[in-house]
C-alpha cells in the first residue's frame, strides 16, 4: 500500500486507459443487466447527503467520469496525469482520519498503520456541503436491454415512524402481501419491502409489469388496515425475521459492521432499542404501518428499469428516461 500511494507516478497512460475502460465496461454491463443496485443509489442520492456522496462515486455518475477520463487519454495526456495525482494527493491527508483495526489485543498491525498515517500529510481542510451533489428529485427510468423491469418506490422514512417493529411488519409484508400479489398473480420474479431508520422501499425483481406493480403498492395501505391477524401471527415473524437486527458473521464481521453503525450515527443503546421494539409488535401496529406506506406513496420516488419498448405504461408514473448512450457522451 506504501509503494502505491508514495510511488505510483501515473505516467503510463496506455495502461491507465485500459484499466479506466475495464472500470467503465463492468459498470456498464452491470447498468444493463442488473441495475436495481444503482436504481437504488439514485434514489436514495435524491433524498441523503451522504448517499448522495456514494452515487457520486459509483453507477451512472461514474460510468460518465470514466468516459471523461478514457476521452482525455486520447486528447490530453498530460491533463490525466495532472487529475490523477491530484485525486491522490486530496487522499493522502491524516487530517481527522480514523482508522478501525479489529482483532486480538496483540495487534502487530496497528503499529504499521500509525507509521503510514504519519508519512501522510495533515491538512486541515474545510467541511464539504454534499447537498449539492444530490441528484434533483424525479421520477425516472433507465433505459436497459432487459424486457423485464426493476420496480422501486422509495422515500425517506420520518424520524418518527421509524421502530424496530418494522423489521418483522416488513417480514409479514413481504410474506402475506408482496409475494403473493405481486409474483404469485403478477408474475414478477421478486417483490420486497424494506424499511430503515433512513430510508424505505418497496421494490419488484425482474417484473413484467410496471403500472400494475406500482398500483399494487398503492393498494398497500388498503390490505393492511383490512388484514386479520393474531399475535400467534406476529410472534412468527418476530421469530423468523429477528436475525435481521443481530449482527451477522464471525466477530471480525460483527465489529466492522458495528463500526458502520457508529459512522451513520447508530449507537448501541439504538440498536438494542430497535430489538427491544420488534419483540413487542403487535396486530395493531401492522395497521398503523398503514399511515407509513400512504407517507411514501405521497413524499416518495418511482423509478423503472427495462428496454424503452416495455416503457408504454410509464406516462404519468415516471417523468425521466435515462439512455445509456446519453450518459456516456
Amino acid at each position: 500500500m506504501e509503494e502505491v500511494l508514495f510511488s505510483t507516478d501515473y505516467t503510463d497512460i496506455s495502461n491507465i486507459k485500459n484499466l479506466l475502460s475495464q472500470r467503465a465496461d463492468s459498470i456498464r454491463l452491470s447498468l444493463d443487466s442488473e441495475p436495481l443496485g444503482y436504481q437504488m443509489n439514485r434514489a436514495w442520492a435524491m433524498l441523503d447527503d451522504a448517499m448522495a456522496v456514494k452515487n457520486h462515486v459509483s453507477g451512472l455518475n461514474m460510468y460518465a467520469r470514466l468516459n471523461e477520463l478514457i476521452a482525455m487519454a486520447d486528447s490530453d495526456p498530460e491533463q490525466l496525469t495532472a487529475r490523477l495525482r491530484d485525486a491522490l494527493n486530496l487522499m493522502l491527508n491524516r487530517f481527522r482520519a480514523t482508522v478501525m483495526i479489529a482483532g486480538g489485543a496483540n495487534d502487530e498491525y496497528t503499529p504499521v498503520v500509525k507509521a503510514l498515517l504519519q508519512k501522510m500529510p495533515s491538512t486541515e481542510t474545510a467541511p464539504v456541503d454534499y447537498s449539492v451533489l444530490r441528484p434533483a428529485k424525479t421520477n425516472e427510468a433507465l433505459i436497459t436491454s432487459l424486457t423485464v423491469h426493476m420496480n422501486l418506490l422509495a422515500a425517506p422514512t420520518p424520524a418518527y415512524a421509524y421502530t424496530g417493529k418494522l423489521t418483522p411488519i416488513s417480514a409479514l409484508i413481504d410474506d402475506k402481501y408482496m409475494l403473493p400479489r405481486l409474483r404469485n398473480v403478477l408474475g414478477a420474479y421478486g417483490a420486497y419491502s424494506w424499511f430503515s431508520n433512513r430510508i424505505s422501499a418497496l421494490y419488484t425483481y425482474r417484473d413484467p409489469n410496471l403500472a400494475s406493480s406500482f398500483q399494487a403498492f398503492a393498494d398497500l395501505p388498503e390490505y393492511l388496515r383490512a388484514v386479520e391477524i393474531t399475535q400467534a401471527d406476529v410472534d412468527s415473524y418476530i421469530v423468523g425475521s429477528y436475525g435481521r437486527l443481530l449482527p451477522s458473521g464471525g466477530k471480525l464481521s460483527q465489529a466492522r459492521q458495528l463500526a458502520d453503525n457508529r459512522f451513520q450515527g447508530i449507537s448501541d443503546s439504538m440498536y438494542l432499542g430497535w430489538q427491544r421494539d420488534a419483540k413487542s409488535t403487535v396486530p395493531g401496529d401492522v395497521k398503523d404501518t398503514a399511515a407509513l406506506i400512504e407517507s411514501m406513496l405521497k413524499t416518495g420516488i418511482r423509478s423503472s428499469s427495462g428496454a424503452e419498448s416495455t416503457m408504454g405504461e410509464a406516462k404519468g408514473l415516471i417523468d425521466t428516461l435515462i439512455r445509456l448512450e446519453d450518459v456516456s457522451r
